[in-house]
């Protein structure tokens, strides 16, 4: 995605400053979309509401592989598979949303204070950043280090699907 994005912004003489717009903002909806399906997601483990979670994300995962499969297919290639990553956190997004919004109308507890909710927001800010920072600095850094380092981008494609493959197979366990 980086040579494309990279010929996209700076080598395409065609491309005009509404087109590099656009692009960006498609690219921070992508952002925002993962970022609050997370924070979502965190706030419905702490309620216990584990198998809303698992349905939502197995039902949303099943959706982007059938969805990524009919794209390539179908030949749109990269963008394609893109294009059902984006739609399925969206549906995962507004799966946890309308769960969320249905737990706390019918179990949350008393109204909270307005100092309360001051603090709660200030911290949800402050959580998100960190998970972002975290995420950019942590599992995002070793794909920009290894990617600056190599010619072929699809070394580094290969060694981002080998490391979530042997995470996830090693901590089954530990995130059941």
């Amino acid at each position: 995605f980086g040579e494309d994005l990279i010929t996209f912004l700076f080598q395409t003489p065609s491309s005009s400053l509404m087109e590099i717009i656009l692009f960006f903002q498609i690219l921070a909806f992508i952002v925002l979309t993962t970022g609050i399906q997370d924070l979502l997601r965190r706030v419905l483990v702490v309620y216990y509401q584990q198998r809303l979670l698992n349905l939502v994300e197995l039902v949303c995962f099943c959706g982007y592989l059938g969805g990524a499969i009919f794209m390539i297919q179908a030949g749109w290639g990269l963008s394609g598979v893109l294009l059902a990553n984006l739609v399925s956190k969206v549906v995962m997004l507004a799966g946890f949303w309308i769960g969320s919004r249905i737990y706390f109308k019918t179990s949350a507890p008393a109204r909270f204070s307005a100092e309360t909710i001051k603090h709660m927001r200030s911290y949800a800010v402050l959580f998100y950043l960190h998970s972002l920072l975290l995420y950019v600095l942590g599992k995002g850094g070793d794909i920009l280090i290894i990617g600056a380092m190599v010619a072929s981008t699809s070394q580094v494609a290969f060694y981002n699907v080998s490391y979530n493959f042997a995470f996830f197979t090693t901590s089954f366990f530990e995130l059941a």
